[in-house]
C-alpha cells in the first residue's frame, strides 16, 4: 500500500469487533502490512507493519463464515453507510492465505520476499495485483460462494473492482467505461456483463495532465502555494490525488502538502514550503495512484533581494529627495518589487518610498521626505519582491540638513516694549537643543540677539523682546538650527498710539456727540475699538471708524451727565493708546460762559477796537468758541432811545477757556454815546449778557493847551 492524503491510519477488522490500528506516515512510499486472525475465545488478531508487530489484542469471538463480505481499502458494517474508513492511497498485491504461522517467522518472511511467494507460507486462497492484464488470479483453494469487493478509493465508485468466484475475471466501473473506452489499457475492451459496463481484463485511470501554475516565479526559501490547473485530479470529495512533486525534473521533492481545490479535478495546490534553495527552474509532476503527469513548468525562484549601496550617501536638501538604490533581486520586472521603504535610524517606524520607481534587477528609485529632520538623520531601505522582505540595508543616506526658512512672523503689529515674535517656517530643528540663536534687527541695522529664545516645534521659534522701542521701528529676525542661518524674516512694524486732543473737547450734557479724536501712531485699518472712561468706568464707542491714518472718531450715545470729562483710548491691531489725561484730548460737558471783565470800557469812534473779554467756561480749545456776539443800546442824534440788532464780531479769538478777543468793526457802524453788551457761545453753550459795558465816545478835539509855557522839569 501508498500512503497519500490525509492517510495515518491502518486499520484491520474482523466481524463487529473493534479494529486493530497502527499510524503511520504519510511518506510516498510503499509500505507493507499484515492482519491475522484467529477465531475462538482465545483468538488473537494481530496488526504487523512492514514486519514488526504494531498491534495485538483479543477480539469477542466472532467466526467467519464463507458468506461473510470480505471488504479491501474500505471497513464494512450493513447498519453504516455501509462503507466507511475508505483507504486513500495504493494497494497492490493483495494476498489470503488460510493457514497458521509463527507470529514472528511469517510476517517477517512475508515482508523480506515482498512482492513474491517463496512457498514458505503454505495455503495461498487469493492473490490480487494491479501489475499487468490479467490481474487477479486463484488458486485451487480460492474461496467460494461468495465475491470479494476491493474499495481503493470511494473515488472509483461502488464498488470498484468485483472478482466473481465464476473464475471469470472482471473489472467493472460504469463511470469510468462510459468515457473513452472506460480508459482501459490497449488490449482491454469495455463490455457489457449483465447490464453493466466494465473493463475485460482490468482498467486503468488516464495519467492527470498539468496546464498552467498560477504562479512564474517564487522567492527561494519561502514557503509558498502554488495552484495547478489541468485536468484529472480527481476531487474534492473522493481525493483521487496522491501527491505532487516538483524540482528541476519535476520528482525532487515532494509538496509540503498537496490537495484537491475542485469537484471537477481541474485544480490542485502544491506548498513547496522552503524546499526550494536554488534558483535553478522548477517543474511539477501530479500523480494519481501510479499514474504520473508529464512534468510541467517551468517556475523561476529568486533570491532574496538584497541592498549592497545606495547613492547619494548624503545631502543637503530639503524636502523630496530621490535616492537610487542599488543591488541585487530587485526582480526582472517592475511588478514584483511590490514594496520598498525606509526608516529613520533605529527601524521601529518604516514609510513607503514615494515615489518607488523600478529600474531594473539591480536598482531601484526611493523618494524620501527630509522635512523637518535634524542634522545627520540617517535612513535605512528594505525592498519587498513578491511579498517577501528583503533584510535591512546596511548602507545609509544621511540627511545633513539645510538652512532654517522663516515664511512669516507675527503678530504684524507689536507695542513698543514686551514684544514676543512668533516665526513661523520650516526645517527649524528637532528641539531646544538644536536652536543656536535667534536674532533681531531694527531698522535694517546690527542683528541682536533676542532676549529670550524657545523652540517650540520644527516650524515655529518665538522671539521674546523687553524694548524700548519707538512707533514706526521695523524689527526682523534671523534663525540659526545647529549653527546654520535662516535668510531674514518679514518685518514686524512697532506702533505706539497716542491722542492728543479732540474735537470738541466740550459739550452739552445729555446728548449724543460725536467726537474726533486726532493723534500719532494710529494706521490706516486695524482699528479694533475707540473706548471712552468716565468716572473710572470704560463703554466701548457706540460707532466709531477711521477718518485717515492719524484720525478717528467715536460718538457717544446719549450725552454724559453735566459736569463731567470723558478721556479716550483707542485700539490698532491689538494695541492700545494709553487713557488721555490732557484736557485738550478730552470732552468735558461745558455750562454756560460767564463774562467778568471787558477791556477797554470805552474806546472812541473812528477806530477798530479790538476788546478783550475775561471770563470762564469759554471752552477748551478755539474749536469750541462758536461765536461772540454783542448788542448795542443807546439814544440816537433825534434823543430817541434805541436797541441794536445782535451783531457778531468781525472776528472771535478764543485764547483760553478765560480769555476771548472780539475784534469789532470800524466806529461808524456805532452810535456815540451807546453801549456795547456781549455775549458768548463756547461748547455749545451760550452765556448771558455781560454785565460791563463799552462806551462810545466822540474822538477829543484839542483848541488850546494851557499853559502853553512853564519851567523845565515841571
Amino acid at each position: 500500500r501508498r500512503v497519500h492524503g490525509d492517510s495515518t491510519t491502518l486499520r484491520c477488522t474482523f466481524g463487529q469487533t473493534s479494529s486493530s490500528t497502527y499510524t503511520i506516515t504519510h511518506d510516498y512510499s510503499w509500505h507493507h502490512a499484515v492482519c491475522s486472525y484467529t477465531s475462538g475465545s482465545s483468538g488473537r488478531r494481530y496488526l504487523y507493519h512492514d514486519g514488526v508487530t504494531g498491534t495485538a489484542n483479543n477480539p469477542v469471538a466472532y467466526p467467519v463464515s464463507v458468506d461473510d463480505t470480505l471488504v479491501i481499502g474500505a471497513a464494512y458494517a450493513s447498519n453504516v453507510s455501509p462503507y466507511y474508513f475508505y483507504w486513500l492511497g495504493m494497494l497492490d498485491d493483495f494476498r489470503i492465505y488460510s493457514a497458521s504461522w509463527s507470529t514472528n517467522t511469517n510476517p517477517q518472511n512475508l515482508y523480506n520476499n515482498r512482492g513474491f511467494d517463496d512457498g514458505t507460507i503454505p495455503n495461498l486462497a487469493i492473490q490480487m495485483t494491479w501489475d499487468s492484464a490479467t490481474d487477479i488470479s486463484y488458486p485451487s483453494d480460492s474461496v467460494g460462494g461468495t465475491s470479494l469487493t476491493v474499495y481503493t478509493s470511494s473515488a472509483f465508485g461502488t464498488p470498484s473492482t468485483t472478482i466473481f468466484n465464476s473464475g471469470n475475471s472482471y473489472c467493472q466501473n460504469l463511470n469510468e467505461c462510459n468515457r473513452n473506452n472506460g480508459g482501459c489499457p490497449v488490449g482491454n475492451t469495455c463490455t457489457d456483463n449483465s447490464g453493466s459496463r466494465g473493463c475485460s481484463g482490468g482498467f486503468i485511470i488516464p495519467a492527470p495532465t498539468i496546464t498552467a501554475l498560477s504562479l512564474s516565479y517564487i522567492v527561494v526559501g519561502i514557503s509558498t502555494v502554488i495552484t495547478l490547473t489541468g485536468t484529472r485530479f480527481g476531487n474534492v470529495a473522493t481525493s483521487y490525488l496522491v501527491g505532487i512533486t516538483f524540482g528541476p525534473n519535476g520528482y525532487e521533492n515532494a509538496c509540503s502538502f498537496a490537495y484537491i481545490t475542485t469537484s471537477s479535478g481541474t485544480q490542485a495546490t502544491c506548498d513547496v514550503g522552503t524546499q526550494v534553495t536554488s534558483t535553478t527552474p522548477i517543474a511539477f509532476i501530479a500523480r494519481i495512484w501510479s499514474y504520473n503527469s508529464t512534468a510541467f513548468g517551468y517556475i523561476t525562484p529568486l533570491a532574496v533581494p538584497s541592498i549592497s549601496s545606495v547613492a547619494p550617501s548624503s545631502t543637503l536638501a530639503i524636502g523630496a529627495v530621490s535616492v537610487t538604490v542599488l543591488g541585487s533581486s530587485f526582480g526582472v520586472m517592475s511588478s514584483q518589487l511590490t514594496l520598498t521603504q525606509y526608516t529613520l535610524d533605529d527601524g521601529s517606524n518604516y514609510l513607503s518610498c514615494s515615489p518607488s520607481t523600478w529600474l531594473n534587477s539591480s536598482a531601484f528609485l526611493c523618494g524620501v521626505s527630509t522635512t523637518g529632520l535634524a542634522v545627520g538623520t540617517t535612513m535605512r531601505f528594505r525592498p519587498q519582491l513578491l511579498g517577501v522582505y528583503g533584510s535591512l540595508s546596511t548602507a545609509t543616506f544621511t540627511s545633513l540638513g539645510s538652512a532654517p526658512i522663516i515664511t512669516s512672523a507675527s503678530p504684524t503689529y507689536v507695542p513698543t516694549t514686551s514684544i514676543t515674535a512668533s516665526l513661523v517656517g520650516s526645517q527649524m530643528g528637532s528641539s531646544q537643543a538644536t536652536l543656536t540663536n535667534v536674532l533681531y534687527q531694527l531698522n535694517s541695522g546690527v542683528f541682536v540677539s533676542c532676549d529670550t529664545a524657545t523652540w517650540v516645534s520644527s516650524t515655529n521659534i518665538q522671539c521674546g523682546l523687553t524694548g524700548p522701542f519707538v512707533n514706526g521701528d521695523v524689527l526682523n529676525f534671523m534663525v540659526s538650527v545647529n549653527s546654520i542661518s535662516s535668510g531674514v524674516s518679514p518685518g514686524l512694524t512697532v506702533i505706539d498710539p497716542v491722542i492728543s486732543s479732540c474735537n470738541p473737547s466740550i459739550g452739552q450734557s445729555l446728548t449724543t456727540s460725536t467726537i474726533t479724536l486726532m493723534g500719532t501712531g494710529f494706521l490706516a485699518s486695524n482699528l479694533d475699538s475707540v473706548q471712552f472712561m468716565v468716572d473710572a468706568i470704560s463703554t466701548t464707542c457706540s460707532s466709531f471708524a477711521i477718518l485717515s491714518a492719524s484720525t478717528v472718531s467715536c460718538q457717544i450715545s446719549g450725552g454724559i451727565a453735566g459736569g463731567k470729562s470723558a478721556s479716550f483710548r483707542v485700539t490698532f491691531a491689538g494695541i492700545s493708546s494709553p487713557w488721555t489725561t490732557n484736557p485738550l484730548a478730552m470732552f468735558t460737558t461745558s455750562s454756560p460762559p460767564v463774562i467778568s471783565l471787558l477791556q477797554p470800557s470805552f474806546v472812541y469812534g473812528g477806530k477798530t477796537p479790538n476788546i478783550t473779554i475775561t471770563g470762564s467756561n469759554f471752552g477748551n480749545t478755539p474749536a469750541d468758541l462758536s461765536s461772540i456776539q454783542f448788542q448795542a443800546y443807546g439814544i440816537s442824534s433825534t434823543g430817541l432811545v434805541f436797541s441794536g440788532a445782535l451783531v457778531s464780531c468781525a472776528k472771535a479769538v478764543w485764547v483760553s477757556s478765560s480769555n476771548v478777543v472780539c475784534v469789532l468793526a470800524s466806529s461808524p457802524l456805532y452810535v456815540y454815546n451807546s453801549t456795547l453788551i456781549f455775549r458768548i457761545t463756547a461748547g455749545g453753550q451760550t452765556g448771558t449778557g455781560s454785565s460791563n459795558l463799552v462806551y462810545f465816545r466822540p474822538q477829543p478835539t484839542y483848541t488850546k493847551v494851557i499853559p502853553s509855557i512853564g519851567p523845565v522839569d515841571t
